[in-house]
């Protein structure tokens, strides 16, 4: 588990396997491929360990709370669409 306080962070990029929950049904969802967060200082910190990757994910601000981030208090680096 890679350890980071939740208050430096500034932004959060998601990579999504949309095809896989496809194919198993769970059509709308999404598992997590990686996840990467940028911090006040500029390091990004590959927290995708800190994810369970197995799961069924309806938002990205899904995934930032599972990690113990305010998803409203932080930038999506990919994401268009947050619902």
């Amino acid at each position: 588990m890679i350890e980071f306080n939740p208050e430096d962070v500034v932004s959060i990029y998601i990579e999504e396997d949309r095809e896989t929950a496809e194919r198993c049904g769970a059509s709308g969802t999404f598992q997590v491929i990686s996840v990467t967060l940028t911090m006040e200082d500029g390091s990004v910190l590959d927290v995708t360990e800190n994810v369970d990757q197995g799961f069924h994910y309806f938002s990205q601000q899904d995934v930032a709370s599972s990690l113990g981030l305010d998803p409203d208090k932080i930038d999506y680096d990919n994401c268009d669409e947050l619902f």
